[in-house]
């Protein structure tokens, strides 16, 4: 399970081809992919949503999504942060919730939505930096009444946001549940029903997917031994630095080292 953090500053906005296929993230922005041909299964949380030709997958900031299973794909992804980019909408985040992932197939095509997305795509390159913002929050402001939405839990994104915080900061240390509920400052409870209904994980998975990512990068990079990197990142032995290790990437630590990061 290699869930990470990321912290977006600027949209993103490109045309693809090939697989739809990244693994769970989750960040301060709202993802969107118009997926024009093929089919893939996505993933928001919980809810498994199948697509095909024609469909939109939407996420909001501070939600798990992924991808998986893709099959010859081409689609438009937008990566846009609640702020600054999306700031009108603000009260959207605050206060709603997707309750689900997947917009129809054909919706967008019948708002005009589809013929918005491939014009801004056009002038993607030659368009000021203004201009490609006010694109990006008039395709938002033409896409958030076709959503699915319900009422957000007081507070949570909150949470999830300080959370992960404090964790992408501080995973090189050893940490117990209740030392970062006591940083945080919610309750031990709180951190663990954040993890399994929010980020679909445990805290323990989710500072061992972060340790193995900084790990398997030392192996490859460095000449540390490997009590040097458990004890670096906060493994505490390296017996579990090679249970956490092999559980993610599926291979010991000194296997992946000596094939060279090839599994």
């Amino acid at each position: 399970m290699k869930l990470f953090y990321q912290q977006r500053s600027g949209f993103y906005f490109d045309y693809h081809e090939g697989a739809l296929d990244y693994p769970a993230h989750i960040h301060n922005a709202v993802e969107i992919v118009f997926l024009l041909v093929g089919s893939s299964v996505a993933w928001r949380g919980k809810e498994r949503v199948e697509l095909s030709a024609g469909d939109v997958f939407v996420s909001f900031p501070n939600e798990v999504h992924s991808y998986e299973q893709s099959r010859d794909t081409r689609y438009y992804l937008l990566i846009l942060p609640a702020k600054p980019c999306l700031a009108p909408f603000g009260y959207a985040f605050a206060k709603q919730r997707l309750e689900r992932g997947r917009m129809e197939a054909g919706t967008w095509e019948h708002t005009g939505l589809r013929t918005l997305v491939e014009q801004a795509f056009r002038d993607k390159e030659t368009a000021l930096p203004e201009v490609m913002q006010a694109y990006m929050q008039v395709i938002f402001g033409k896409l958030l009444p076709l959503l699915s939405l319900c009422r957000a839990e007081e507070g949570k994104d909150e949470a999830v946001r300080i959370l992960l915080e404090f964790l992408g900061e501080n995973y090189r240390r050893p940490l117990t549940r209740g030392e970062v509920a006591r940083a945080v400052g919610y309750h031990e409870n709180y951190v663990s029903h954040i993890f399994a209904e929010t980020l679909n994980t445990t805290l323990p998975k989710y500072l061992g997917a972060l340790r193995v990512y900084d790990a398997s990068a030392m192996l490859l990079e460095t000449d540390l031994s490997m009590a040097q990197i458990a004890a670096e990142l906060g493994f505490g032995s390296i017996r579990n630095f090679n249970r956490v290790f092999r559980v993610e990437m599926g291979v010991s630590p000194r296997v992946y080292r000596s094939a060279g990061g090839k599994k």
